[in-house]
């Protein structure tokens, strides 16, 4: 059976004003998690949304939301944003040289934990952590913007997990994160990886949001129908 492929929305890229309305336009479409990209300034240039956005989002939503910490010092952060009804905190390799309390407060508190990797890091850097966690972010750009282009070198570094994940029988959702368009789904399915954070491919397009949801699942779809789950 093929392995349900995740697809989680980014918010990076919606106009605030509206974005009670934009969650309602796809809250019911085919959609399984709310991404989230915290960015503080410093580990990033931008600085983005804090936690009233994220109230905001849990008081529209039925959804699990994951909350992408691009930020210097992440472990005040994680905790507060998990205090708040985040139901997955994901961290940077780069910002943390031990993860290991902050992934062991996290799943005391019940919740998930996720380490992301920058496109120029290698993924002997979070080897020692797989074992423990329930999720690798790869990104596929340099963090911090929305609209850029995948740099498709990152595919690599998911086909290397599948192995790893394999050979030492470790279970975890392995995300792509930047540049996933309908255009690079089957390169991104094919590598491997069963969750899609997608931005503006859903909401900078000038079809109905719902629309655009239910191309991209049909795209999916497709897709695995054609290759099957080889990394199941």
């Amino acid at each position: 059976m093929n392995k349900k492929i995740l697809i989680a929305p980014s918010i990076l890229t919606v106009d605030y004003m509206h974005l009670e309305e934009e969650i309602k336009k796809i809250e019911n479409s085919d959609i399984n998690y709310w991404h989230l990209d915290i960015m503080d300034g410093h580990f990033v240039p931008q600085i983005s949304f804090g936690q009233s956005i994220v109230k905001l989002l849990k008081k529209n939503t039925r959804l699990p939301i994951e909350a992408h910490l691009m930020v210097s010092n992440p472990e005040i952060q994680a905790l507060s944003f998990l205090k708040i009804g985040i139901e997955r905190v994901i961290v940077h390799i780069e910002s943390i040289k031990d993860p290991t309390f902050l992934i062991n407060k996290t799943h005391n508190m019940n919740k998930e934990f996720g380490l992301a990797i920058n496109p120029d890091t290698s993924i002997s850097d979070i080897e020692p952590f797989l074992s423990k966690i329930d999720q690798v972010t790869i990104m596929s750009v340099n963090p911090g913007e929305g609209g850029q282009s995948m740099i498709m070198q990152s595919l690599d570094k998911i086909k290397y997990l599948i192995e790893i994940s394999k050979k030492n029988k470790n279970q975890f959702n392995i995300e792509i994160d930047g540049g996933v368009k309908i255009e690079n789904l089957h390169s991104c399915i094919e590598s491997g990886a069963n969750m899609l954070v997608m931005g503006s491919s859903i909401f900078n397009q000038d079809l109905d949001r719902d629309k655009t949801i239910t191309k991209i699942r049909m795209k999916i779809d497709n897709i695995q129908n054609l290759t099957g789950d080889a990394n199941n």
